[in-house]
């Protein structure tokens, strides 16, 4: 499912401690939905299972509050993976299956 293509907006409250990613299982894009409480830029990493780093990529001009963004995942293999969301003041993790 194309999300942007159905605009697709998770209906969430979320709390500063929370990073949000659909859809899981994805082959392609992975969303990624989190609360911002500065205007920091911030740092994307994908880690596979074994804790390697395999994708890093930075978000620029982060608006306050809630933001979504999302990052090809297209070249990933098959499995389970770490997202983590750095920023000045943030560190936010969640796990994803990449079909």
């Amino acid at each position: 499912v194309n999300a942007e293509l159905y605009d697709f907006k998770p209906i969430i409250d979320l709390k500063d401690t929370d990073l949000y990613v659909y859809p899981t299982p994805t082959a392609e894009q992975l969303f990624f939905t989190y609360k911002n409480n500065s205007a920091d830029n911030i740092l994307i990493e994908i880690y596979n299972i074994s804790g390697q780093l395999i994708i890093q990529s930075e978000y620029f001009d982060q608006s306050i509050g809630q933001n979504k963004n999302s990052i090809n995942v297209s070249a990933l293999d098959k499995g389970i993976y770490i997202i983590k969301l750095v920023s000045d003041n943030t560190l936010l993790t969640a796990k994803f299956i990449k079909q």
